[in-house]
């Protein structure tokens, strides 16, 4: 099954998790995989930028395509790789590097990473927040149950007597 058909190579392996294998490349030749690799790589771009003005659209498509990079940095730095995938990763990966270094003198990456900062130290804040409540009612349960636990003893200890 293809989650993406414009992502060919993003599978589905199980029929549940799309986010399960992605880089399901034909094995080949490693000369051969770095044309595969371009193509893969042009393929996400356009994936990206088909879903620009759609935020959530967005925010889904660049896990996908992190998955994608993810598996293929795996790939690439097996240099005992027998799937016959490396090639394909490698030229994927330098075409990224290529993006991003012509990003960096495009967009103001300084402002970029300092909003995603922001938001990376606001998910944490709340994440603590929600942690702290977690711990504080799962330790209220277990003192109420501690303290029922030995009620029910000391009224069993009482009418045993």
């Amino acid at each position: 099954m293809l989650p993406f058909p414009c992502l060919p190579f993003v599978t589905d392996q199980d029929g549940r998790a799309p986010w399960r294998c992605h880089f399901d490349l034909q094995a080949q030749t490693y000369e051969d995989g770095h044309v595969t690799g371009g193509e893969v790589f042009r393929q996400c771009m356009r994936f990206l930028a088909d879903a620009q003005g759609n935020a959530t659209l967005q925010a889904g498509r660049r896990d996908v395509v992190l998955d994608v990079i993810v598996e293929a940095g795996a790939i690439a730095a097996d240099r005992d790789d027998t799937s016959g995938r490396r090639g394909a990763a490698v030229a994927f990966l330098r075409l990224a590097v290529d993006m991003l270094r012509a990003g960096a003198g495009a967009v103001d990456h300084e402002q970029m990473a300092d909003v995603a900062l922001a938001d990376a130290r606001q998910r944490r804040g709340r994440w603590q927040v929600q942690e702290a409540t977690r711990k504080a009612v799962f330790t209220d349960r277990m003192q109420r149950a501690k303290l029922a636990k030995r009620t029910a003893a000391a009224q069993a200890a009482g009418g045993a007597l």
